[in-house]
């Protein structure tokens, strides 16, 4: 663990002897180019199907309380096991 924490210690300050930026001009760039990545990708993404729409709908509605209870109920008898 001594190795591991002097290894990170000397990454860090040999990133910041050479970094050829400071830190908010390199998360500037970052983003910048993030930003022109998800630009060219997103008009090549075909547009889903009938069935990728209704899946969506579908996991988008609210948990039914049963389900919700059901989930409980099982922590609890997981909980009671674990004593």
């Amino acid at each position: 663990m001594k190795s591991f924490m002097a290894g990170l210690a000397l990454g860090v300050g040999l990133g910041m002897a050479f970094a050829p930026d400071s830190g908010k001009s390199t998360r500037s760039k970052l983003r910048q180019k993030a930003d022109d990545v998800s630009r060219e990708l997103l008009p090549q993404q075909p547009e889903g199907s009938e069935e990728d729409k209704e899946g969506v709908q579908r996991s988008s509605r609210p948990v039914p309380k049963t389900t919700r209870s059901r989930r409980r109920k099982l922590q609890n008898t997981r909980s009671e096991r674990i004593k």
